[in-house]
């Protein structure tokens, strides 16, 4: 899938590897929103509204605008890690879903909740062992996590 969509990105032009910085956070900000909408359009395949009697899944439709938000978000990938091998930027996102899963799996059967678990200063969860994002600026929330200090 990252190679086709890979090729897919080289035909129509955007040749993510020769982008600057700022062409490649503008790309990842349009592909952004680009998934929001197709993922609004999946959420039009269903009765969602809680205020209509009808209730439908249209499921096909709703996995093509589900496979159209995935694209844009592959677009997204490339352009965080523009130079690596798309096999091994496979597998590591795949390592990486199969991580959070498990770690899911372990919130849930804990009782996770938010209040406590998150850092009141760069908001990630302290279970993530991701280190902290210093503040930005002096009035931005000091980073709390045990891993920031």
């Amino acid at each position: 899938m990252f190679i086709s969509q890979r090729n897919l990105q080289d035909f129509m032009g955007f040749k993510i590897a020769q982008m600057s910085p700022e062409e490649r956070i503008a790309y990842i900000r349009w592909n952004a929103l680009a998934a929001l909408a197709e993922i609004h359009e999946a959420l039009d395949e269903t009765s969602w509204k809680p205020w209509a009697t009808d209730q439908f899944i249209n499921t096909d439709l709703l996995i093509n605008e589900l496979r159209d938000a995935f694209q844009h978000m592959m677009n997204m990938i490339f352009a965080a890690s523009p130079h690596s091998n798309l096999e091994q930027l496979a597998l590591f996102f795949e390592n990486s879903l199969y991580t959070k899963i498990s770690k899911n799996m372990k919130r849930h059967e804990s009782g996770y909740t938010v209040i406590g678990t998150k850092c009141p200063g760069c908001r990630r969860s302290y279970d993530d062992n991701i280190p902290c994002v210093p503040a930005h600026d002096e009035h931005e929330a000091v980073c709390l996590s045990p891993s920031a200090a």
